[in-house]
């Protein structure tokens, strides 16, 4: 990492030009950064980086740091006047994000996590898009790279035009399945469609980002789909799958399936096929849900843990999907699925707990069970 911000700030200081204050700029890109001082740099570095041909615009939310993070980014607007930074209390990414987007004033809307980094001809070909043909979403794939283990996984979806409900409708399921729809940093918004529409992310801590870009998809007229790996997600620290408790996870999960669903009924595509796909879905975020439960971060004892998966397994929308999942799933989660079908809390405690040690000990193969149906190496 350290040589990728060496190499980035040389390039970014024959780039200051590009980054003066400029009105109307085409694209706001938005960064909630808490604690952030030891990779927001580097971020910060793949954007400024770029070469591009029109006005960008930076807006970094300062989360209520404790380290050295609003110091790092007061240097940084020095250099570069189109880099807003604000400062706000502590309130998580969400709140962060919504802080941004009230003060964006670009045409379209991006979104960077503060510790992950923009492929070098990112920009320069999505505002190339954009000024071609000016969508109300721009979905582009994406690549997750572990830090430890070095391992690189892609996620693509071949291009396309969606220009009406049954046209995204026919596409919904298949995004959905190949991870497209799950969060929000692959893709590009247009801005007056989020304000006049009132988007905005709910104060979760987990799911917040899908329940967003279902909202988009409800509200976009029309959306093109880049089949460029534009956005590199870093895995950092194998804990990070396992150890990140949260409490309403269970309750998310069943508020994200609901909106899901209804998108695809507004579509008119709740048929066979999609239907298992959001089965299988609901499934692996069930199955996510359980294993949470063990993150050693989880305040329940025992007891309440066999509790919460009790409620999972008996809860009326897991036992549909269970029944309903597609036959062509890969064969660890239909085993895993199987499990949870019996209904048995011990033996779904004991699976779950030693799928989280699997998660730890060896996250590519977890990766790999977890998206075999849509992973490239």
């Amino acid at each position: 990492m350290e040589n990728f911000r060496i190499v980035a700030g040389k390039l970014r200081r024959g780039n200051a030009e590009l980054w003066q204050k400029m009105e109307n700029p085409l694209i706001s890109i938005i960064i909630p950064a808490y604690n952030a001082e030891d990779y927001l740099p580097a971020t910060l570095d793949s954007i400024l980086a770029q070469q591009v041909p029109f006005s960008l615009e930076m807006i970094v939310v300062n989360d209520g740091s404790t380290d050295g993070t609003l110091a790092m980014l007061q240097q940084y607007k020095e250099r570069y006047p189109n880099i807003t930074v604000i400062t706000t209390e502590n309130g998580g990414p969400a709140n962060a994000r919504n802080v941004g987007i009230q003060a964006a004033l670009g045409e379209y809307l991006m979104f960077v996590d503060s510790d992950d980094a923009l492929a070098s001809n990112a920009l320069s070909e999505l505002g190339a898009t954009l000024q071609k043909q000016a969508v109300d979403l721009l979905i582009f794939g994406f690549r997750i790279i572990n830090q430890q283990t070095k391992k690189e996984f892609s996620y693509t979806f071949a291009p396309a035009y969606l220009d009406s409900e049954a046209a995204l409708g026919e596409h919904l399921g298949a995004l959905y399945q190949k991870n497209m729809l799950n969060q929000i940093w692959n893709k590009v918004y247009r801005r007056k469609m989020i304000a006049d529409s009132q988007i905005s992310f709910m104060p979760f801590h987990y799911g917040e980002d899908r329940l967003f870009v279902f909202d988009v998809l409800r509200q976009a007229r029309d959306i093109c789909i880049l089949d460029q790996e534009y956005y590199h997600y870093f895995m950092r620290d194998n804990d990070s799958l396992v150890s990140k408790y949260c409490a309403d996870k269970f309750q998310v999960c069943c508020l994200i399936d609901a909106r899901i669903t209804e998108l695809a009924q507004q579509f008119g595509v709740l048929q066979a096929e999609n239907a298992e796909i959001l089965n299988y879905m609901y499934m692996k975020s069930v199955i996510s849900c359980a294993t949470n439960l063990h993150g050693r971060t989880c305040p329940l004892n025992h007891g309440q843990k066999r509790k919460a998966l009790r409620e999972m397994l008996e809860h009326p929308r897991v036992i549909q999907a269970l029944r309903e999942l597609p036959s062509q799933s890969n064969r660890k989660f239909l085993l895993i699925a199987k499990i949870f079908s019996w209904r048995n809390v011990t033996l779904t405690y004991f699976v779950t707990f030693w799928a989280t040690k699997v998660m730890k000990w060896a996250p590519t193969a977890f990766m790999k069970a977890k998206h075999a149906e849509n992973l490239s190496e």
